[in-house]
């Protein structure tokens, strides 16, 4: 993962089995060390998981999704509203083996 310039901003790869690898900016609060060690489920509502899963496997069959409204968790367990484009790394066969997404926080509004 690399270190985007904005501190609002998160770059991230997965393999397949959907372990999260390298560095989760900032916004989510993970060290590089813990982040290797991060899953779906570490980062996603649990009321997301599915509908999150179901656009994976849609990655399958394009090459790029998105602009997605959604929210991630963060280590403190906060929930935060994000703009998330994800794009599927594919082998020279042509088959899916990591993902890798932009994650942009979602800036808040008061009322």
């Amino acid at each position: 993962m690399r270190k985007s310039r904005s501190n609002k901003n998160a770059v991230a790869a997965s393999a397949t089995n959907h372990r999260v690898s390298g560095l989760v900016q900032r916004i989510y609060g993970w060290t590089e060390a813990q982040a290797i060690k991060l899953g779906m489920q570490d980062l996603v509502p649990a009321a997301l998981i599915d509908e999150t899963t179901a656009r994976l496997r849609q990655l399958s069959h394009a090459n790029v999704l998105g602009p997605v409204q959604t929210q991630r968790l963060t280590r403190s367990g906060e929930t935060v509203a994000i703009s998330l484009i994800a794009t599927a790394l594919r082998d020279a066969a042509g088959k899916v083996y990591a993902v890798s997404s932009t994650e942009r926080l979602q800036e808040t509004t008061a009322d």
